[in-house]
């Protein structure tokens, strides 16, 4: 992994975004390498994830960063307007990272900053490198909008001196074009492999055992959420819903049968993971890179209107066992009709 200075010791600041847990969660395989080489690692976050680092990492040092989380819309088009409002306030959350960062450094000699996906954490002083698989954007909306966009995103990534992708340079890659773009990046770009917090077992799968793995922001967690216990509550086998909420949530009523956690340690989960003959989860980017180290089949439901989700679920439906739903198809018909998984691709269509 690269270290952008000399292979001594550096003291690093990591900082994950708060959109969803998965910025965080491919954050720890990280933070436990840069501490394996002897580094000083600080951290820093917000909400949710943050929480997860601290519960990770309690021996490292947090600090609060202020933060915009963002809003989603319950529908695909509202998705897409609702983002487009917020871009302003995205703006302001870039210069507000960039004001709490110069406050930080004058407490903290900090030699490396490490940004997934906060676009005002550098400084010149600092080393800075932004851990991202989003470069070649896609809006859903139109060509132009895409352009547009990318002019954007340019314009960000040169205040970086790298750019780290959780991938492979060659094929077979999970994110395509989007951690591979077409255009000439203006620093440059080191692919450092997926990065997932498990280590594959030889634990065995119970059959007919499904798994739901929530995540991501509000309505659209709560709303998966809802689909799930409403068609699959006449699932007879085993279930586990773990739903994504490491701060907790409100209690929820599910079958006798199921086991229902707001949250699991990484070994818990990776034990639920394991032992599901199918995997039910968002398309982020996170995910799909802990299912793939796991070797899972799995069925993914892109968040409506989210085109990276939408995009990594065709690109990736051809070559793993995963297979592909929109929201509105109807899980437990989908189960007991196609028990093998091998059709399902077909159910999915971006709308």
């Amino acid at each position: 992994m690269p270290t952008g200075k000399n292979n001594k010791s550096l003291q690093i600041l990591v900082a994950p975004l708060d959109w969803g847990l998965g910025h965080a969660t491919r954050c720890i395989p990280l933070v436990r390498r840069l501490l394996q080489d002897g580094n000083q690692v600080f951290l820093a976050g917000s909400g949710p994830s943050g929480h997860l680092l601290r519960t990770e990492f309690p021996q490292l040092p947090y600090t609060e960063i202020p933060t915009h989380t963002i809003k989603y819309a319950r529908s695909r088009t509202g998705f897409r307007w609702t983002i487009l409002q917020q871009i302003p306030a995205l703006w302001r959350q870039i210069r507000a990272e960039k004001k709490w960062l110069h406050h930080f450094l004058l407490q903290h000699p900090i030699d490396q900053v490490i940004s997934d996906n906060r676009y005002g954490l550098h400084h010149s002083s600092t080393h800075n490198i932004l851990l991202t698989h989003q470069l070649g954007l896609k809006s859903g909306i139109s060509s132009l909008m895409d352009r547009i966009l990318q002019s954007m995103l340019i314009r960000l990534l040169k205040n970086f001196q790298e750019v780290w992708v959780p991938d492979q340079a060659d094929e077979p890659t999970l994110s395509g074009e989007l951690g591979h773009p077409t255009y000439t990046l203006p620093v440059p770009v080191h692919y450092i492999g997926p990065l997932t917090r498990f280590t594959p077992t030889n634990r065995a799968t119970i059959s007919n055992k499904i798994t739901i793995v929530l995540s991501g922001p509000e309505p659209q967690r709560t709303l998966l959420e809802e689909k799930c216990l409403r068609e699959l509550s006449e699932w007879k086998h085993a279930v586990t819903l773990i739903r994504g909420l490491p701060l907790g949530g409100k209690q929820i009523e599910a079958p006798t049968h199921w086991q229902v956690f707001d949250h699991l340690p990484v070994a818990a989960l990776q034990q639920e993971i394991e032992e599901a003959e199918w995997v039910i989860a968002r398309s982020g980017y996170s995910t799909l890179m802990d299912l793939h180290v796991l070797n899972k089949k799995a069925i993914l439901i892109p968040t409506p209107g989210q085109p990276e989700q939408e995009y990594l679920a065709h690109w990736l439906s051809d070559k793993f066992q995963w297979h592909c739903l929109n929201q509105q198809a109807d899980l437990l018909a989908t189960l007991t009709s196609c028990p093998s998984l091998q059709n399902m691709n077909d159910t999915f269509t971006a709308r």
